[in-house]
């Protein structure tokens, strides 16, 4: 009776054992795989989604200005190529795409960019092509001067508030000698010096003149707050009324 309870008692302990070392080793498991998620891996794949994110915000920021819709395109592309951008569209939209889906969007996307530059590089070599060389023109074509319309920042600018299309038709690719008050001076993303002109009170956009890269030095001279009188082509509104290829009439 003795011996059975001893081997009873010891079976217990064995079972009891067993029991606490399954239990430590389930804890040390969990602990293991707890630490192997919170490490991030870094794969392939998604090195060379942030790397080709990142060209595609490069070359959308450099077509913006001068290709708006192509570089809005490629900066779509980009936002479903890099990673954060893509897992913010995911939370909003609550829209999960494959990489495959993701790849096909991305290379029509990189088609329609490229049909849309193409198309304006060939529209600009057409026009480059049917230009009278100037020597002819001047033979054939008794040259008349441009008219210059005379305006002031406050008055273009309202012109443009009341009816855009109606502005466009009597301002847009047209030389302008523009008067008003300087706003700021102040350089693009690009490095492109402009000087804006004060419109109303109560607006939040004015009319910006841009200048060339060279004409710097003499923006140097310019002060917020004083008249000036500028001359440029108008390019129309794209939040400020543009004009180009400004040059300083008087001050």
């Amino acid at each position: 009776m003795g011996v059975a309870r001893h081997r009873w008692r010891g079976a217990f302990c064995i079972h009891k054992l067993s029991c606490q070392s399954f239990l430590l080793s389930k804890n040390m498991d969990n602990h293991i795989q707890s630490s192997e998620s919170k490490t991030k891996n870094i794969t392939l794949k998604s090195t060379l989604a942030w790397v080709i994110g990142v060209l595609f915000v490069l070359a959308g920021i450099g077509e913006l200005f001068s290709k708006p819709f192509a570089g809005i395109i490629l900066l779509i592309a980009a936002g479903i190529t890099m990673p954060p951008a893509y897992e913010f569209i995911k939370n909003k939209l609550h829209i999960s795409l494959s990489t495959g889906v993701r790849t096909i969007i991305v290379i029509i996307l990189m088609v329609i960019s490229g049909s849309l530059m193409g198309n304006m590089d060939k529209s600009k070599q057409e026009v480059a092509q049917n230009k009278v060389p100037q020597e002819q023109q001047k033979a054939e074509v008794v040259e008349q001067k441009p008219e210059i319309i005379k305006v002031s920042a406050i008055q273009l600018y309202d012109a443009y508030q009341a009816n855009e299309v109606s502005a466009d038709a009597q301002y847009k690719g047209k030389t302008v000698q523009i008067s008003g008050v300087v706003n700021s001076i102040a350089k693009d993303i690009v490095d492109t010096p402009y000087i804006t002109l004060k419109t109303s009170e109560s607006s939040f956009f004015n009319v910006q003149c841009v200048f060339s890269k060279t004409d710097e030095a003499l923006l140097t001279k310019i002060q917020k707050g004083q008249s000036i009188v500028l001359q440029g082509e108008v390019s129309g509104k794209m939040g400020n009324v543009l004009i180009r290829g400004c040059s300083i009439v008087g001050n």
